[in-house]
């Protein structure tokens, strides 16, 4: 027998809530409080510099490690013209 999988997506630098193996009367508080979190985040990157964020850190290493591999795919299929995404990857990373 499976159990079905209850996930709540995170934010950024917050990870996902798993609820797979919680009793479901514990949901309604863990959810809040996920939430809650969330906005702490949200607020505490807020006042980060702006290098020091994580989405212009930690996040801008994610984008260009996807970057990197579409490139890769493109030469391991040959394929000569860059598509639209890996064009916006591109201006997204570079060109701020």
């Amino acid at each position: 027998m499976s159990k079905s999988k209850k996930i709540i997506k995170g934010y950024h630098g917050i990870m996902d809530l798993d609820l797979t193996d919680v009793e479901s009367c514990n949901h309604k508080i863990l959810i809040e409080q996920h939430y809650k979190d969330i906005e702490i985040y949200k607020i505490e990157q807020a006042t980060l510099k702006p290098r020091l964020r994580y989405e212009n850190s930690v996040g801008l290493a994610f984008k260009k490690i996807e970057y990197d591999n579409k490139m890769k795919a493109l030469k391991l299929y040959k394929i000569e013209k860059k598509t639209q995404d890996i064009i916006d990857l591109e201006n997204e990373i570079y060109k701020k």
